[in-house]
Formats: structure tokens, sequence, C-alpha cells
């Protein structure tokens, strides 16, 4: 929810060629990994960045096995039931043009676990070109999923399971796995 919020408020003082993004505060993504990603979202030209701990030129730095595990295993429901063609679409990091967010942050309907699948979904819809780069990604330990692994899954899983049966129900969306 803070992020999505965050989004709105930096939008309300942006100007129409900014730039708007996260990154988690853990600093598992460093910000010299921040602004490679800037200096590539500009050299492609795409409406959005995110950085991915599973492609390549990516380096993981003490990711737990059951981490790797998880994620792997929550991306093969995200492309399954989205199409998505992200390696990872939940690493702590992402940038979008202010263009781009500006069309879908009011159609962002989850605001916890899954919300950046949700604008990556919505961007998707509407044909924007988001890249994904490898990063290196320093796992932090003592985060708030570190705290309670089991329940963040659970969460991010039944998130991505809503998401897809409110597609169904409010936008007629069809869909054959992939």
């Amino acid at each position: 929810y803070a992020i999505i919020m965050g989004f709105k408020y930096a939008m309300k003082n942006a100007k129409h060629n900014s730039l708007i993004g996260f990154v988690d505060a853990d600093d598992a993504v460093t910000a010299k990994e921040y602004g490679k990603m800037v200096k590539i979202l500009l050299d492609e030209n795409a409406a959005g960045i995110i950085a991915s701990r599973y492609t390549k030129g990516s380096k993981t730095i003490d990711l737990e096995r059951k981490r790797v595990l998880a994620s792997r295993g929550y991306n093969l429901l995200a492309r399954a039931l989205f199409g998505i063609g992200f390696n990872d679409t939940q690493c702590g990091a992402k940038i979008f043009r202010y263009d781009a967010l500006k069309r879908v942050v009011n159609r962002v309907i989850l605001t916890g676990a899954g919300f950046d699948l949700n604008i990556l979904y919505e961007l998707k819809r509407q044909g924007a070109k988001i890249v994904e780069t490898g990063i290196t990604y320093v796992h932090k330990k003592g985060g708030t999923t570190n705290k309670n692994f089991l329940l963040s899954i659970i969460r991010l899983f039944l998130s991505t399971l809503y998401l897809r049966v409110w597609y169904f129900i409010h936008r007629g969306e069809h869909f054959e796995l992939s």
C-alpha cells in the first residue's frame, strides 16, 4: 500500500518525463545497481524496468535455497496465469516512466503481496515495453518476510490467484494455462 501511495504522491509532484520507482529498504539492491537500471531504462526507451535475480547478468549472494524455490515456483504461477514473460516479478527494485505509471496506478487492486505483478500485468495489457535486467542481489536477513516466510508466501500465492479471478470476473478475461 505504501508503494502505491508513494507512486501517487510522486506523480503529483513529477514532470511528465520523470522516472518513478522504488527499491526495497534492506539494501539488497544497492544504489549502484539501481543507477544501472536507470541507464538501461533510458537506453532502451522502455516504459519500465524490473530487476531480476534470475536472468542473464544476475548474481545472488546469501540467497537461501527455500527462497529460490518459492520464488521460482511463484514465477511459474505468474507466467501460467498472466502470460508474463519475466524471470523475476518480485525482486524489490522497479522503475517506471511517469506516463506509463499514470495510466495504470489507479487500476492496481492489490496493495499488499503481488502488487508489482498487478502493475506489470496492467502495463502488459496496454502493450507497454518493460525490460528486465540482471542485478547483483545480496539477501539481507531480518526483514519482514524472513520472520514470517511461510505466511508471506501464502499471502503472495493467494493474492495472485485473487488477481486472476478478479480479471476474469471484472474484465471478462478468459485464460488458458500457458
